[in-house]
């Protein structure tokens, strides 16, 4: 059964699935979304993007749980190779959500 999903509005008028979503890193009040096909720039704060199924694993960076393939010395990789730093201070309890 396909659930459905509510669309977060990115930008003025352009909407997206946040399970398109692999990750978000932030540059001061500037969010790169980075997706399969592509990457964007908005301007908005991480806190406010911040919403399941997303994990704030970095001060600079939300990841997609669903694409985390594994978490090792203060990284996490995603499905496709990228890797993304954790704050050693979110580490195990990043570890502890991924377990679940």
């Amino acid at each position: 059964a396909i659930r459905r999903q509510r669309q977060m509005c990115i930008r003025d008028r352009h909407y997206i699935f946040p399970a398109e979503i692999l990750y978000i890193k932030s540059d001061n009040k500037i969010c790169h979304i980075f997706t399969a096909e592509s990457a964007f720039p908005v301007r908005i704060t991480l806190h406010r993007l911040y919403r399941p199924p997303f994990l704030l694993i970095h001060r600079s960076y939300l990841v997609n749980r669903n694409y985390v393939r594994e978490i090792c010395r203060y990284q996490a990789t995603l499905l496709n190779g990228i890797q993304i730093p954790i704050g050693k201070e979110k580490y195990m309890e990043i570890k502890k959500a991924l377990s679940c």
